[in-house]
């Protein structure tokens, strides 16, 4: 077949060009991405295109290494969450198969998930890497080796194309973004542990997100607590606990309000 020029944007180096060849590596989204408990959530099935891969990474803006969980990983490799940023479409979400935004302006991630593996004997023709996270997603970029000899960390051999559809082979894929709107304790899913936190911080300054400042304000107050009831039952329970029944949350506001009260009483 002819060969074909595609021109990719990846990891901040500029442009470049990939022959897109029968054995051009491929990423096909293979999960939701949306955020929310359950395995897989995050998933990216990669075929090496008749080569060995050694290296995988996708961006991610979240360094913290004990939020991903079950984790997909070949057996003898390596994971990391590393702070080495890589392109993203600055919050933009695009559906599998529709073409990104793309970059919308020079943003990078925070970091990048990396698997990866240093012995040419554990190099794969294909495998499905992946995690779970409780963030929701945006497009983002993606990098591919077959070798780690003779290579800066940050340079993969192949990555994304923007001019490609989301998810589907060449194209970006998705990586978590942020916590759910709402999410106090960022666990995918809005509920009363959230509500709870604001109200007993209320009225508190220099605080972070995790202790209700949804808004990063500087202080725990009403819209934070606006941002709680708006999308309250949001998201995904981390367990099948399910939504409060109407009369189990108008309880739980009341007792709120009073609290808030004498909390603006006492102030």
């Amino acid at each position: 077949m002819k060969n074909v020029l595609i021109v990719a944007i990846g990891l901040g180096l500029g442009l470049a060009v990939l022959e897109a060849r029968a054995d051009t590596p491929q990423v096909i989204c293979d999960g939701s991405e949306s955020g929310g408990s359950g395995p897989r959530q995050y998933a990216y099935e990669v075929d090496g295109g008749g080569l060995g891969i050694m290296e995988f990474m996708v961006g991610t803006n979240d360094l913290a290494l004990d939020s991903y969980t079950n984790l997909l990983i070949p057996e003898n490799w390596s994971f990391a969450v590393e702070e080495q940023w890589i392109n993203h479409s600055d919050r933009n979400k695009t559906g599998h198969g529709e073409i990104s935004p793309g970059l919308v302006c020079w943003c990078a991630t925070k970091g990048r998930v990396r698997w990866w593996t240093e012995d040419t004997d554990y190099a794969l023709g294909s495998f499905t890497f992946g995690y779970n996270h409780p963030w929701v997603s945006e497009d983002v970029g993606w990098g591919l080796s077959t070798s780690l000899e003779a290579r800066p960390p940050e340079l993969p051999e192949f990555y994304e194309d923007w001019q490609s559809p989301v998810g589907m082979g060449l194209g970006p894929v998705h990586d978590p973004l942020g916590p759910l709107p709402g999410d106090v304790n960022e666990d995918g899913f809005i509920e009363g542990e959230d509500l709870t936190t604001v109200i007993t911080y209320w009225g508190q300054s220099s605080l972070g997100r995790e202790f209700g400042d949804l808004d990063g304000s500087g202080t725990v107050d009403g819209p934070d607590y606006t941002e709680v009831l708006t999308y309250w039952g949001t998201g995904s329970p981390p367990e099948p606990s399910g939504i409060p029944e109407p009369g189990t949350l108008g309880l739980l506001l009341a007792g709120s309000l009073a609290l808030m009260g004498r909390k603006a009483k006492s102030a």
